[in-house]
Formats: C-alpha cells, structure tokens, sequence
C-alpha cells in the first residue's frame, strides 16, 4: 500500500514539475514576444494573460510540487538524513520567495505599467527597468529549480 501511495505521489510531483516548468516557459515566450514591440495596449493583453497563468497554473502546479514532496518525505523519512536533501530543500525555500517575493510582484507591476505606458511614456521607462528586475530574478529562480531537479537525481531514494 505504501509502495502505491509513494507512486501516485510520484506522478503527482512529476505533474507538478512537468505543468510548473511548462508555464514558465509560456509565460517567458509571451512576455518576450509581446513586451517590446511598442504595442503597449498588446503589451498589457499579454500582461493580463501571464498573471491569469501565475494565478491559475503556476501556483497550483507549484503547490503540488511541494505538498507531494512533503508528503514523499514522510513516507520515506531515511532522506531526511541525506545531505544533498537538506541542500535540496534549502534551495526549494529559496525558490518559492523569490518566486513569491520577486517574480510575482514584478510581474504583476509590469502589468500596471503596461497598461499605464499606454497613455503616459514614463511608464515606459518604468516598465523597461522592472523588466530587467524581472528577468533577473526569473533567471536565478530558474538555475534554482535546475539545481533542485539535478540534486533531486543524486538523492537515494531506498
């Protein structure tokens, strides 16, 4: 039984992952493909449509990542031990405030300024310099995620 469950919760990780770091990527193709074109009204469509994805994709995928790996971590409790979890599971904290911290507050004033640039071009400026922000951080959360996904391969798992 405990074999299944640890299975299921595996797959349910592995969704998790798999939907977090789809939607990442989507959100990074749109607001590259749609940010710079100088169609600000384009600009806030595509805004509106990466926070929509935030709120209905990333967070539920991330949510599921980690309660499945929290509920894998209490049925395999001998991976506490393990060095390369601890490091593991520091990295995941790291990852989620930033995530939370960063990215998101940045993504969610790149569209107030979006919209905004339509009608006033300091908005433009502004949008430009959290752009930047929020590709920085975007960047070191995904060299973060990579790093977990990596340690998670070089943990023993029985």
């Amino acid at each position: 039984m405990l074999k299944r469950i640890r299975f299921i919760m595996l797959i349910f990780h592995f969704i998790g992952t798999s939907v977090f770091l789809g939607s990442v990527l989507s959100i990074t193709l749109l607001a590259r493909t749609h940010d710079f074109g100088g169609d600000w009204t384009r600009a806030f469509e595509a805004r509106t449509d990466i926070m929509s994805l935030i709120d209905h994709i990333v967070y539920p995928s991330l949510a599921l990542m980690v309660v499945s790996g929290i509920i894998l971590l209490f049925i395999r409790p001998q991976i506490r031990r393990q060095k390369i979890f601890r490091l593991k599971l520091l990295l995941v904290v790291i990852f989620i405030m930033n995530t939370v911290m960063m990215v998101v507050p940045a993504a969610s004033q790149l569209t107030q300024l979006a919209e905004d640039a339509q009608f006033q071009s300091e908005s433009i400026r502004l949008f430009t310099d959290i752009h930047l922000k929020e590709d920085i951080f975007g960047i070191i959360n995904l060299i973060l995620f990579l790093t977990v996904m990596i340690l998670g391969r070089r943990l023993k798992l029985d």
